[in-house]
């Protein structure tokens, strides 16, 4: 977990190839996906509704087969979300054994994504991402610590 920028994707695919583990990309399996509602909801900042957001995971998961050692890069993003994937991961009998915490700062987080160049990467959004984020971190921590993860 981190703010966008963060570095949650270089660390995830740096884990990934080191250990040989599956690495997903939350916001490229949803970019990736051709509903354009979907697509102009992603493009003003603002995140699909959880039951949309968890619908495409499940698709992409199910698609992959074997769920040992996942990464799973900007999911979740809300309680609700947590829950989802915690429910899920038990169901499959793949729990979860830990979450990463990347910490950067605002100002390193608005030059990263200016650089970066996404279409989906204004100012406007941009904000409206950090706050999100912001807003969600310290209840799905607190959730994923409860269970001991």
């Amino acid at each position: 977990m981190g703010p966008p920028g963060a570095g949650k994707s270089l660390q995830g695919q740096i884990l990934a190839a080191r250990y040989k583990w599956t690495w997903i990309s939350m916001g490229q399996v949803l970019r990736d996906t051709a509903d354009p509602a979907s697509q102009s909801i992603l493009a003003s900042g603002s995140m699909l509704p959880d039951e949309q957001t968890f619908a495409t995971l499940q698709h992409y998961l199910a698609n992959l087969g074997n769920l040992d050692h996942v990464i799973l890069d900007g999911y979740p993003r809300d309680i609700t979300q947590a829950h989802d994937i915690v429910v899920y991961s038990n169901r499959h009998r793949q729990p979860i054994d830990l979450v990463v915490v990347l910490d950067v700062g605002r100002a390193e987080i608005l030059r990263r994504l200016t650089l970066r160049g996404r279409s989906d990467d204004t100012p406007d959004a941009i904000e409206k991402r950090i706050m999100t984020y912001a807003d969600n971190s310290e209840p799905i921590l607190n959730y994923f610590a409860e269970r001991g993860t």
